[in-house]
């Protein structure tokens, strides 16, 4: 299946002038602003949209697809990329109207008539190009009948059509004109949710990643109310992402308050190594602990940044996972610190299978938590590639949250070809241009101030 929308192209085997050059330009500007096409392969307006569409400097040969009735197809037009012979004859209308997202209409007799009826009765957006002829033409601004609540759309421009399009299906958050699922607002990235406060979360919170629970709500609150509106404004029935990283325990305080919230998805991004119990915790928790505790039996209590060095932070940042550990545990031991066990810390596998079965989404946000572009091209095939097959083997999908969001062109690439299809990232800067990825939004907590 293609992430990308689909819009069909209706309309007459012999139109006017008119309605051939706004055809084409029609073709153009679907291209151009990341749409994939569908016609009924033959002549008229479905060769003139074909033939614009190859104008565009978007078009790659993959952007046009004919679904031919199969009684001639001597008439198929030459500018379809991807020619379906279906068959079915006047059936064909159905299967055009099914696959397509959205529907389009230009001029048009009885064989338009019939595809945009069906549109309509499937519940397909159509808007209709008014050119002074056809059933397009008059159907534009009509209800046909009251299964529906709001009119076809009446067009008299491309330019139109393409901000009415820019509205259904916008791309917001995402990349590419797809995800059609998905509300295209905010997807926000959240760390930790607490209701105590202890010394770790209190030094966290200097840093954005801590969240009280109610604050959450809150802001999820006011989320929902936006995809609701939306919602009823486009016509759709999207939800909104919500993302939680690094595998901590907290979450499952929230793990049924997304039933009562249908038009919420949440989402937690796990390091791999949590489900097959191969690692020992993220190295910055590991970090903060010993920053804050003395030993297992008593802490000590920070109420600044007094005992925290960013440079021994970045230090870590730069590591891979095993030096990451190398480096703590000398750094426990010249402070004569134990070193920290955080496995209550994190969810376990079971937790894991909890979320899902409580209708989470669980993807992968690497398999140690370290920096991938640290890696070199095996390590990093080998980690991708545990990491996918831990998350799917309880129950998860192929999505990838980058570790401290860091990324290039190689991880890109690795990902793709380890076999995930999503990947988020904070990095608002370096996103544009991947189709596959989802630009995230940090939700950053108060700073939690103790005596």
């Amino acid at each position: 299946m293609t992430d990308k929308v689909i819009v069909a192209v209706v309309g007459s085997v012999t139109p006017s002038k008119k309605g051939y050059e706004l055809a084409m330009e029609l073709g153009k500007a679907l291209v151009d602003n990341g749409f994939l096409i569908v016609t009924g392969g033959l002549n008229g307006i479905m060769e003139a949209v074909s033939r614009g569409a190859r104008r565009s400097k978007m078009w790659s040969g993959r952007e046009i697809l004919g679904i031919t009735p199969g009684w001639d197809r001597e008439k198929s037009n030459p500018w379809v990329d991807i020619e379906i012979d279906s068959g079915l004859g006047r059936f064909r209308n159905t299967l055009l109207v099914n696959v397509c997202n959205v529907v389009i209409g230009i001029e048009g007799g009885s064989g338009t008539l019939s595809e945009l009826a069906l549109a309509w009765q499937e519940g397909k957006p159509i808007c209709c190009l008014d050119t002074g002829t056809g059933w397009s033409s008059i159907l534009g601004s009509e209800k046909l009948d009251a299964r529906r609540l709001h009119p076809i759309l009446k067009s008299t421009s491309i330019e139109n059509i393409a901000n009415w399009l820019d509205i259904i299906f916008p791309k917001g958050s995402f990349n590419i004109r797809g995800c059609l699922d998905w509300y295209h607002g905010t997807v926000p990235c959240i760390h930790r949710v607490y209701q105590e406060i202890d010394s770790v979360l209190e030094l966290q919170s200097h840093f954005g990643m801590v969240m009280h629970i109610e604050q959450l709500k809150e802001k999820l609150t006011i989320l929902e109310k936006a995809v609701v509106e939306e919602n009823h404004t486009t016509q759709q029935e999207r939800k909104a992402l919500v993302t939680f990283d690094d595998g901590y325990r907290d979450v499952l305080i929230l793990k049924d308050y997304f039933k009562d919230h249908p038009y919420l998805q949440p989402v937690l991004f796990i390091p791999s190594s949590f489900i097959v119990g191969d690692g020992q915790g993220n190295w910055f928790d590991l970090f903060y602990h010993l920053l804050c505790h003395s030993d297992k039996e008593s802490s000590n209590h920070i109420s600044n940044l007094d005992y925290f060095d960013p440079i021994e932070k970045e230090k870590l940042r730069e590591m891979t996972w095993r030096s990451q550990i190398d480096y703590l545990k000398n750094f426990a031991s010249e402070r004569k610190k134990d070193f920290p066990v955080l496995s209550e810390l994190y969810l376990t596998k079971d937790d894991i299978r909890h979320l899902v079965d409580s209708g989470w989404y669980i993807g992968s946000h690497g398999h140690y938590h370290h920096n991938l572009t640290l890696l070199e091209d095996e390590e990093l095939e080998d980690e991708l590639q545990r990491s996918l097959e831990a998350v799917l083997e309880v129950g998860g999908l192929p999505w990838l949250a980058y570790p401290d969001g860091q990324w290039n062109e190689k991880i890109v690439e690795t990902a793709l070809c380890a076999g995930f299809t999503r990947m988020f990232t904070i990095d608002n800067g370096l996103m544009k241009g991947i189709p596959q990825h989802v630009e995230r939004t940090l939700w950053m907590g108060d700073i939690i101030e103790t005596n």
